[in-house]
């Protein structure tokens, strides 16, 4: 294969000179050479509009212009340095009688050819006139010689003469101006004073209007301009359409992916079995933000975090609180607890009445109360805020609630629930001072029968003390914290620590006096006859803080108890508001002794 190359190759070369050699196109006639791009014979030797014929007469060869309405002879054809043709154009003439009469003329009018490649050069020719009366264009080169006086001649025939024509022949692909296009298709070009003018053949054009200085490029076909025009506007539309369909199919990937999120977020946080507790509503956290107004209204902060006030559809305030994180081993507790509370159905207990599952952090919803904590209520949430005041009667009734809404967790299962955090600032108010327990199970995650735990929580001021020493929970640690609340209740005193502890204080004025009274709050021990309430109150606490767990009474007992204390108190009231009248004594307070009782 290599060695037949070279020899491939030589034949190729002797047929290219031999084509060469033999070319179709007569390169002279009539002794005129015929340089390109004028051209006798194949379309091929000649540029558009430059053909010439090589025409026999009289046992010789003339060339002439093709395609004209005339014989046009060619003298000479040149390129360089002027693109030029000499022909033998016809003179015109006018001929008259002495009476002045036409007998004879010729306008000298030549139609070269359609293509305009030629024009009677300016600057090349002369324009002589013989006669009188002869006009000529004002600046006109065509006429350049003044009319000057003349013999007159009454006769004249009509002959050829010399004349140039300037042409584009000159004007090549390497010279500036030239108009040419991808196809081939070149400019007409023509001398003009030493400059020249152009112009795109029929069926071209040029893109800045000016073939001087942009290539000729082929008209477009009003079928080929309909064609473009319905392809980009197709085009377009279908982009548009296409470009709208990636946009929204990104859109629904994201949204499925965003959802494929929130549902795995929702099933760690329990979905699978919480969406089927029909006592517990489930809320999206655009649903909360709508209810809470973008948490607009906080209420405090809770264990975990914040908690704001919301209003649901049919106008029931609500708090929405953040609960604690759940994990993998959390999880079931957490389910757990919320199912217990969402079921529980008790006046004073803080009812749950739904959750957020898609989050990061379970948001849960309850009930709302008004008047916020007894911490609050007690003490104020600030040291210059002034205490509401509270009678003996209201203080009854919270402690009652209190009671008996722990009783009834630790009742509400076969083992029971322990709250384990005890204290003022767990127990809510309605706007009625109805009190509920809140802030239990789901902080602190106690349940009966598991009776240790290594992990102590709670605040230790109200914390049973074999709770905190031994980490044994039961439903008497509850108890024990409840009776600090009592004490807090009617002396409207700090808890403190140590031997200045509520506790402590309580125990020595019992030992020194047989009585609580130096420890009650003035606004509630002005009346006598209610220090012995009082002092019974006090009583019932203190067994509720025996250091022996046995010693100390159920909840259900603690809740009883003070039922029937509010009832003898009342009957004590009526009594003696009827003594009083019967005596003629005002409504005021009876005669008081300061003495101590014994």
């Amino acid at each position: 294969m290599a060695l037949l190359l070279p020899g491939v190759l030589l034949v190729l070369a002797a047929a290219a000179a031999a084509a060469a050699t033999s070319s179709p196109c007569p390169e002279r006639c009539g002794g005129v050479n015929i340089p390109y791009p004028f051209g006798i014979g194949d379309k091929r030797c000649f540029r558009q509009g430059f053909e010439i014929e090589c025409r026999n007469k009289l046992d010789s060869e003339v060339p002439v212009l093709a395609k004209t309405n005339m014989t046009i002879p060619v003298l000479d054809l040149s390129v360089a340095p002027l693109p030029e043709a000499r022909v033998r154009l016809p003179v015109a003439f006018q001929c008259f009688d002495p009476a002045g009469n036409r007998t004879a003329g010729y306008s000298g009018n030549v139609n070269f050819n359609q293509q305009g490649v030629y024009r009677i050069s300016n600057a090349r020719n002369e324009l002589y006139v013989l006669g009188c009366n002869t006009p000529k264009a004002p600046g006109s080169r065509a006429a350049a010689a003044s009319a000057t006086p003349t013999t007159p001649v009454t006769t004249a025939t009509a002959s050829t003469q010399p004349m140039a024509l300037a042409t584009s022949a000159t004007v090549t692909k390497a010279t500036r101006g030239t108009p040419t296009s991808s196809t081939d298709a070149k400019g007409n070009c023509e001398d003009n004073d030493g400059s020249y003018d152009c112009k795109c053949p029929p069926g071209y054009h040029s893109n800045n209007g000016n073939p001087k200085e942009e290539p000729c490029i082929p008209n477009l076909p009003s079928s080929a301009k309909l064609i473009i025009g319905i392809t980009v506007g197709t085009s377009v539309v279908l982009f548009m359409i296409l470009g709208t369909g990636v946009f929204y199919k990104l859109k629904r990937i994201k949204k499925k992916e965003k959802e494929r999120q929130m549902e795995a977020i929702e099933k760690k946080n329990g979905s699978e079995r919480l969406k089927n507790v029909k006592t517990l509503l489930l809320f999206t956290k655009e649903e909360l933000d709508q209810i809470t107004n973008n948490n607009s209204v906080p209420l405090g902060k809770g264990g975990f975090g914040e908690v704001h006030k919301g209003t649901l559809s049919d106008m029931t305030e609500v708090a929405v609180k953040t609960s604690n994180e759940v994990t993998k081993a959390t999880l079931h507790e957490f389910v757990r607890e919320v199912e217990i509370q969402s079921r529980m159905m008790h006046r004073n207990v803080l009812k749950l009445l739904g959750c957020c599952l898609r989050v990061d952090v379970p948001l849960l919803v309850y009930e709302y109360a008004a008047k916020g904590s007894l911490q609050d209520i007690l003490h104020g949430k600030s040291s210059d805020q002034q205490r509401e005041p509270l009678t003996l009667r209201s203080r009854l009734d919270i402690a009652i609630g209190s009671a008996q809404g722990l009783a009834y967790m630790h009742s509400y299962t076969e083992n029971g629930i322990q709250h384990a955090d005890v204290k003022p600032g767990n127990i809510l108010l309605d706007a009625g001072l109805v009190p509920k327990i809140s802030d239990f199970g789901l902080s602190k995650a106690f349940i009966a029968g598991k009776d240790y735990t290594m992990n102590v929580i709670g605040c230790l001021a109200y914390m049973d003390p074999v709770y905190k020493d031994t980490g044994r929970l039961t439903p008497k640690s509850d108890v024990y914290s409840f009776g600090i609340v009592l004490l807090e209740l009617i002396s409207r005193k700090p808890v403190g620590t140590g031997e200045s502890s509520l506790v402590k204080q309580f125990q020595r004025a019992f030992e020194q006096h047989n009585t609580g009274k130096v420890m009650f709050v003035r606004d509630i021990a002005e009346e006598e006859e209610d220090i012995p309430t009082l002092d019974e109150i006090s009583i019932l606490a203190l067994k509720c803080l025996k250091e022996k767990v046995e010693d100390r009474p159920a909840m259900v007992s603690v809740a009883s108890a003070l039922v029937m204390l509010k009832v003898s108190w009342e009957e004590k009231r009526q009594r003696f508001s009827s003594t009083s009248g019967n005596l003629g004594l005002s409504e005021g307070a009876p005669p008081r002794s300061d003495s101590p009782r014994k």
